[in-house]
């Protein structure tokens, strides 16, 4: 196990890491129903730092009420009310020598207006199979408010003391939504870009407002899906061409995922997924009527399940890989890491930066 590059240093941008673990980014519900973080999501931060890893990302936090996420206790970036809290929090990770990410996103089409209290926008009018709110398309003037909302929570988390944030841009969520083709027919300056077949002013815009607004010495991570399961959508060419456009970025590591939320089980994959847990706290059955809960239980899921793809091992591995070799940024694996049989990571080469992770978000 010694012999791995798992457990050397490593340099990301500015800051350097202990070892190559990384925690993954997951929902942790540990904040209260107006997204303010409680001590019990002090607690968890805490002890995941000092169980050892390099790194951590937070459960992704919304960068304004009209992109929560249907989830009832996720945390707030959208004004400076937990920068108390997230100060106290990360004081105490840093004492445990991990470093810490705040992984930030906005929902798009992605939510319900009885979460958020607000109109659903999008890039565009379609909505989700899934959620199954109309979005309305954003307008062209509209955007810029949209990107500074990113902006204004990289700077609430540097104030915060996070080492930097994690740009969420996979699983269908805003900025994956601007990406591809599959939800973005627009013509204007924000549609996508006919050689490169994806849509990247607006993170580009994010990426650019951060980084001017925060410094070279504040972390940027990108997270993004290498496939999606949306007809039209991400795809093998237009997933090289996004890890190009990244290279260019003021982006300091590429973290690999899969898919979006209109197929959401294959984010984490496995037909043996407890479908009746996911019904009995799923928000979208309690948002619309509990009746619904049990007539997919009992009528939709076998057939849902139909479509989950089988589990494999280290099942983003190969795209994480064919990233790399794309170009010189740091590349993070996610998903299907449950192991701890290290001769893959001897057979690779030290320097690829391949991070394992603990969970999949």
């Amino acid at each position: 196990m010694s012999e791995s590059p798992l457990f050397t240093p490593i340099q990301i941008g500015s800051h350097t890491l202990r070892n190559r673990i990384v925690r993954s980014a997951t929902y942790e519900g540990l904040a209260n129903s107006g997204g303010l973080v409680t001590p019990a999501y002090q607690r968890l931060y805490t002890r995941l730092a000092r169980s050892g890893p390099g790194a951590l990302v937070t459960g992704f936090a919304y960068v304004s009420q009209e992109g929560r996420s249907m989830q009832p206790r996720q945390a707030s970036a959208a004004d400076d009310r937990n920068l108390s809290a997230w100060s106290e929090m990360n004081r105490e990770v840093h004492r445990e020598g991990a470093v810490i990410f705040l992984q930030i996103a906005h929902t798009g089409r992605q939510t319900h207006s009885g979460s958020t209290g607000m109109e659903v926008v999008a890039p565009g009018s379609k909505p989700s199979r899934y959620f199954r709110s109309k979005p309305r398309a954003l307008r062209e003037n509209e955007i810029p408010e949209r990107v500074e909302q990113f902006v204004q929570a990289a700077r609430l988390a540097q104030r915060a003391g996070f080492d930097g944030v994690q740009i969420h841009a996979a699983h269908g969520y805003l900025i994956h939504q601007f990406l591809t083709p599959a939800l973005n027919r627009r013509r204007d300056a924000y549609g996508v870009d006919p050689k490169s077949g994806i849509g990247t002013r607006f993170l580009a815009e994010v990426l650019q407002g951060i980084r001017d607004a925060c410094g070279s010495g504040f972390g940027c991570w990108v997270k993004v899906s290498h496939g999606d399961g949306l007809r039209n959508g991400m795809n093998p060419h237009r997933f090289e061409a996004l890890i190009r456009f990244l290279q260019d970025q003021p982006v300091d590591a590429v973290e690999v995922s899969y898919g979006s939320m209109d197929h959401a089980l294959n984010i984490f994959r496995g037909n043996s997924l407890p479908l009746d847990r996911i019904v009995a706290y799923n928000p979208r059955y309690q948002i619309e009527a509990p009746w619904l809960a049990f007539l997919w239980k009992k009528l939709l899921a076998p057939f849902a399940s139909l479509s989950i793809k089988d589990f494999e091992p280290r099942y983003n591995l190969k795209a994480a890989r064919r990233a790399r070799e794309l170009g010189s940024l740091p590349v993070i694996s996610v998903g299907g890491f449950r192991k701890t049989g290290w001769s893959w990571m001897r057979r690779s080469d030290p320097e690829a930066a391949i991070w394992w992770r603990f969970r999949d978000p």
